[in-house]
């Protein structure tokens, strides 16, 4: 039976015949679900069928045993199903061509609405669509225009559709058609575009209809009596809809045809656009209207503020002409250095001394405290609802393990089962840390709980063993809490929420209770004691009495004493522990001595990134080679640890596969507090999301977390840390270069990373690194402080000598060198010199290095 039918097929068929097969073909097709044993929710589909199998029988000449005068009673339900799909998902089936016979017979009447227009721009069919167009008179005369007052959204919308379908077909080439015949006004067609473009539409679904326009090329007079239209148009938040009215006014301009004054007005918007070339278009049409005697000062002044320099010239150039000349000078401290002392009066320097440099916080961190009672209760209680809160897990940890009382965690036990069971899921991440939080409660009130799996796979890799030390952790005070060991102190309680312990902290804790000592306490203490004052703690240790030989073999050693003790395997991960609190940069000898070796045991960690930038081709939709650019990253392990152990947490191996797998959340701030003298320890496990967020497309989640713990973070920063924080201010995503700008900010105020550490990180990162992305993130840090500006002057002029003079975005990075030089009144370092002069051409790049050479 044929499927497709034409209202011009059944004109002559009687109502009543159409309605009694659609009778017939309805149960028919009822019946044949009920045979298939289909689910119910196939039911519309089967009923669809047999309308159109009833249209299909009526047109060829079929005749009901039954004829009736009422339409089915699904009839109504199942057409406005119909059009909601059809304006949803496309498949250009003719749906909408059916429902309109439907309608016409007035067998339904679904409402006009948003719905009823999508559904004839997603299922309208027709080869070409003018064909059902031209057939049904109404639609042309009334539906068809509202196509240009509805957005749509996802399959479903003008611009989604004419995307995946050939232009011959298209509703763009479909309006065109029906234009050049007559059928649709060409005038009220534009006005259409226009008011479209005026919605509030998203940038792709707003471009059909600027595509629209500029294929119909309006003549000036068609233009010119929209102007007003296109004035409007300036104020969009849709980019490429303001630099189509710029241009098209900007036609108006060469015609004469453009009213002065109130573009000149609405032009403020359009020269504050992010897009560059839009904003410098929008003040050269606003220099030819001030030849016309139009008011330019409020747009121009206006054009002061846009943060390209090229804009701010053409802008104060303007406002010069305009006898406004001390609006530039008012707005100097608004320009880029490289603009202000071409287009502003020259102002003595100031004698006064350098600004203070990037302020560090100075107020003491509050010191950390064990919870108890209600105060736990509360603590935990907002935990389970968000872990992000790392000093609370420390606090409540210490309290539990200190009072060794489960019975505050009792009203927390029907919410901690709840969050136990819903198991990790999508959007969350796989180690999950609320759920590790509710284990813990639950095991401390003496239910067994299986342990979550730390990654898909559940693998102990150097990315998950510092999340399973810390379960470890969790699981030692549960066995406190249920009463399985004795309440004690807890020795790896920091007291500040950095994770630093007071060496002799750790020795009272000690000597409390030195007979009561588990492994991932001990080793988590030690790795937390604070390099100063352990002299006087070995003095304490010594002082104390009724301490295991092993025990105080490693605190000596751990403390810097000499001992001589050696490891043991009941005793090796202290050992391990002891070495790296010891020194985080030297070899240590016993364990060396014992076989004991690796990065993060005997040795210290050594972590070093290649990058490389590789062409690839493919053969794209249409059989066409496409050419793009694959960059990949890799971290080599000097000396890496054969096989990881669990209560070592500073162990690295060499990796097979990608260092990164799940993201780990909140959990990323935890692992930074694991071994605060170190902060490679925390980029060897997490380093991977900031380089792939440098070198990938996809949003990488614990990006931002990383490089916020990298610039809070109190340790060593090593060659992984320089190139980590490159790739955070290379990153696709601006939120992630904020997070590195503000890291780098901390660390270099706060004294801990130098520009010799980030140009070295900057030059290995090289090839995958994106300039222009780096040079957004160079001008933010730069303006920050005069520290923070000599900082980025300083590493730009230790890496560009390495950076290919021809890499996409040059121009970029040395505009915003030039404005720090100048800003400071620095002239161009001598390092730089010979580099810059090497520069060959005309283009901005060698234009802006030859006026650097110059200085």
């Amino acid at each position: 039976m044929r499927t497709t039918t034409t209202y011009d097929e059944l004109v002559d068929v009687p109502t009543e015949v159409i309605v009694g097969l659609l009778h017939e073909h309805g149960e028919r097709q009822l019946a044949e679900m009920r045979r298939q044993e289909e689910r119910p929710s196939y039911r519309d589909l089967f009923l669809w069928r047999g309308v159109l199998d009833a249209l299909a029988a009526a047109a060829a000449g079929e005749r009901p045993d039954d004829p009736a005068v009422e339409a089915p009673r699904w009839l109504g339900g199942l057409v406005a199903a119909r059009l909601d799909e059809a304006g949803r998902f496309s498949h250009r089936g003719g749906d909408f061509t059916t429902v309109r016979i439907l309608e016409r017979r007035g067998l339904v009447s679904p409402p006009h609405d948003d719905t009823y227009a999508l559904a004839l721009v997603g299922g309208l069919g027709g080869d070409p669509p003018t064909t059902p167009l031209r057939a049904d008179p109404e639609l042309l005369s009334t539906t068809i225009w509202r196509i240009f007052e509805v957005e749509g959204g996802g399959e479903v919308s003008l611009a989604a559709i004419d995307k995946y379908t050939s232009e011959d077909v298209s509703w763009a080439t479909t309006v065109r058609v029906l234009i050049d015949s007559g059928d649709l006004d060409r005038d009220r067609v534009l006005d259409g575009c226009l008011a479209a473009l005026d919605r509030d539409f998203g940038a792709f679904r707003a471009g059909w209809f600027s595509r629209l326009w500029v294929a119909l090329t309006p003549s000036d007079d068609e233009a010119a009596v929209r102007q007003g239209a296109l004035r409007s148009l300036l104020r969009s938040d849709v980019k490429p809809t303001v630099t189509l009215a710029v241009k098209e006014l900007t036609r108006l301009a060469t015609a004469g045809t453009l009213d002065a004054d109130p573009t000149a007005r609405a032009l403020s918007a359009a020269v504050v656009s992010p897009v560059k070339g839009t904003a410098v278009a929008a003040v050269a049409l606003l220099t030819r209207l001030h030849a016309r005697g139009a008011d330019v000062v409020p747009a121009a002044s206006a054009a002061l503020t846009h943060p390209h320099a090229d804009v701010q010239r053409a802008a104060a150039i303007l406002l010069q002409q305009a006898g406004a000349g001390d609006v530039v000078d008012e707005a100097r401290d608004l320009l880029a250095p490289s603009v202000a002392v071409q287009v502003t009066t020259p102002v003595p320097r100031s004698a006064a001394g350098a600004q203070a440099s990037l302020p560090v916080d100075a107020a003491e961190i509050p010191p950390l405290v064990a919870l108890e009672g209600s105060d736990l209760t509360e603590r935990l209680a907002g935990l389970l609802e968000d872990a992000d809160d790392i000093p609370g897990i420390e606090m409540v940890l210490a309290g539990l393990a200190s009072t060794g009382d489960p019975r505050p965690l009792e009203p927390l036990r029907a919410r901690a089962t709840k969050i136990a069971r819903s198991a990790p899921r999508e959007g969350t991440t796989t180690a999950w840390l609320r759920g590790q939080v509710a284990r813990l409660i639950l095991r401390s009130l003496g239910d067994d709980v299986a342990a979550l799996p730390v990654s898909w796979d559940d693998e102990t890799t150097t990315h998950t063993l510092p999340v399973r030390f810390l379960v470890g952790r969790l699981d030692e005070v549960a066995d406190i809490a249920a009463g399985r060991r004795p309440a004690r102190a807890l020795l790896a309680a920091p007291e500040h929420a950095t994770g630093w312990i007071d060496p002799g902290a750790l020795v009272d804790r000690l000597l409390a209770a030195p007979d009561q000592v588990t492994t991932f306490d001990l080793v988590g203490a030690l790795l937390r004691v604070h390099p100063e004052g352990r002299g006087e703690a070995v003095v304490r240790w010594a002082a104390g009495a009724g301490v295991p030989p092993d025990l105080d073999h490693v605190v000596r050693h751990a403390l810097g004493a000499e001992s001589a003790g050696r490891p043991r395997t009941s005793t090796r991960a202290w050992w391990v522990a002891a070495a790296r609190s010891r020194s985080t940069t030297e070899i240590d000898p016993v364990l060396l001595e014992a076989g004991i070796t690796g990065a993060g045991r005997a040795h210290p960690l050594d972590l070093r990134v290649t990058t490389a930038a590789r062409s690839r081709t493919y053969q794209s939709f249409g059989n066409t080679s496409q050419t793009y650019v694959e960059r990949s990253w890799s971290i080599e392990v000097v000396e890496p640890v054969a096989r990881l152990v669990v209560d070592e947490p500073t162990g690295v191996r060499r990796e097979k596969r990608e260092w990164r797998t799940d993201a780990l959340g909140e959990l990323v701030g935890w692992i930074a507090t694991i071994w605060p003298a170190d902060a490679e320890h925390l980029l060897a496990s997490l380093a991977g999301p900031v380089l792939d967020a440098a070198v990938g497309g996809e949003i990488e989640h614990d990006a931002g977390r990383v490089l916020a713990a990298l610039g809070d973070h109190p340790g060593r920063l090593g060659h992984l840390a320089g190139v980590t924080l490159a790739a955070g201010l290379s990153a696709e995503r601006p939120v992630d270069r904020v997070h590195a700008v503000d890291a780098v900010a901390r660390l270099v105020g706060s004294g801990r990373l130098t520009w010799v550490q980030l140009a070295e990180g900057v030059t290995t990162l090289g090839v995958v690194a994106t300039l222009t992305r780096l040079a957004s993130s160079w001008a933010d840090l730069a303006s920050i402080s005069p520290q923070a500006s000599t900082f980025v002057v300083d590493t730009l002029t230790a890496s560009l000598p390495h950076t290919d003079r021809t890499t996409t975005g040059m121009h970029a990075v040395l505009a915003v060198l030039e404005d720090e030089l100048l800003r400071a009144g620095r002239p161009t370092p001598p390092d730089l010199q010979p580099w810059l002069r090497e520069f060959a051409g005309t283009s901005k790049a060698a234009r802006t290095a030859a006026r650097l050479a110059a200085r």
